[in-house]
């Protein structure tokens, strides 16, 4: 009888150390994130941040082979995505998405990349305004995914610049990020100055909003 006990209790004790490491694994891989409460795991956040580092790489890559092999103007590009309006009306040379033109494969979003799962703006471009430090006054082309969730903002930083801190920009994301015509705003030491030097860096807007942003075309 004694040893039939105590064949139980070790049954006992091996199912609650399996249940412990399971509740683990579950949290580790649903939400238990030890930098933000609250959100997706680490690790989800980082394969997230580094998936949207390669697209705007990727986007910097086309603007910068437009510029030396098709002499396309700062003043030529075109962000038309697949579908849109013009997207199939010549000419194509400057248009970042088509084959004839940057050729860059249109980015698929996923609820998961946006603040609280829900949707958002994603990448949108700016070609009406100046990084304050770049080589002039001239404007630069500034590729942005605007929306994106804090945890993917800090890891995005952390993968750029080994520090997940997230800088403030006192502009909103659509006078900074978003071509709007009179609504279009400078990029200066004053309105984030941790921004100062960096091409691409995650911040936080005046809205509250998170925007990842590179620029791709700096002049």
């Amino acid at each position: 009888m004694k040893a039939r006990s105590g064949n139980v209790l070790m049954y006992v004790m091996i199912a609650i150390l399996l249940f412990a490491a399971l509740s683990f694994a579950l949290m580790r891989s649903g939400g238990g994130d030890a930098g933000i409460a609250g959100g997706m795991g680490d690790e989800r956040a980082a394969l997230k941040g580094g998936e949207l580092i390669a697209h705007a790489m990727a986007a910097r890559s086309a603007v910068e082979q437009m510029r030396v092999l098709s002499n396309v103007q700062p003043s030529e590009f075109d962000f038309v995505k697949p579908g849109g309006t013009g997207f199939d009306t010549p000419p194509h040379t400057g248009k970042v998405f088509h084959p004839v033109g940057g050729g860059l494969s249109a980015f698929v979003d996923s609820p998961e990349l946006f603040a609280n799962g829900a949707s958002g703006r994603g990448w949108v471009a700016q070609q009406g305004t100046n990084v304050e430090w770049s080589a002039t006054g001239a404007s630069d082309i500034i590729y942005t995914f605007v929306d994106t969730s804090r945890q993917i903002c800090a890891a995005i930083n952390q993968k750029l610049y080994k520090s997940s801190a997230i800088p403030v920009l006192s502009l909103t994301s659509s006078a900074a990020f978003v071509n709007g015509g009179a609504d279009d705003a400078a990029i200066t030491s004053a309105s984030c100055t941790d921004c100062v030097g960096k091409p691409s860096l995650c911040v936080e807007d005046s809205a509250g909003a998170y925007a990842f942003y590179t620029i791709v075309l700096s002049r």
